[in-house]
């Protein structure tokens, strides 16, 4: 049998490397170890690149006018920022939850590169395929 194979390109998540993803309502994640590097503001100015696609994050204090808080949820140690209005500003969209495969910190700047994104959606249950076969994930 001929196997056409797709090569996973990304590979396993690195230990202590740093994770942020974009959802579809606008919310960016920003994982822990992303979060400590950065040096766990409490608030950002989001800013935006339109010709090289990419967003910065810049620490600030959280009574800026124009800033945006780091939401600490009940679990994790990760924080969200409710970007929605950013996004839909800028046109800013994603049709799943995508990661940014290198976010990088250039002085106190948390750099997201747009054009460098893959996707991050969680498994499903069950995939099912054209030829009524299916795979369940959920055992």
């Amino acid at each position: 049998m001929e196997m056409k194979w797709e090569e996973f390109a990304t590979g396993p998540a690195r230990k202590g490397g740093m994770h942020v993803t974009l959802s579809r309502k606008g919310d960016i994640c920003i994982g822990a170890a992303a979060f400590e590097r950065w040096g766990k503001p409490d608030a950002a100015i989001l800013m935006y690149d339109e010709e090289k696609k990419v967003i910065g994050l810049k620490p600030t204090h959280p009574r800026t006018a124009n800033a945006f808080p780091m939401n600490a949820l009940k679990w994790g140690r990760h924080r969200v920022v409710r970007a929605n209005r950013f996004c839909t500003h800028y046109r800013i969209r994603v049709d799943r939850m995508m990661a940014f495969s290198e976010p990088k910190i250039e002085g106190n700047v948390l750099l997201l590169d747009l054009k460098e994104m893959i996707s991050a959606a969680k498994k499903v249950k069950a995939l099912e395929f054209s030829d009524e076969t299916s795979v369940r994930g959920d055992g």
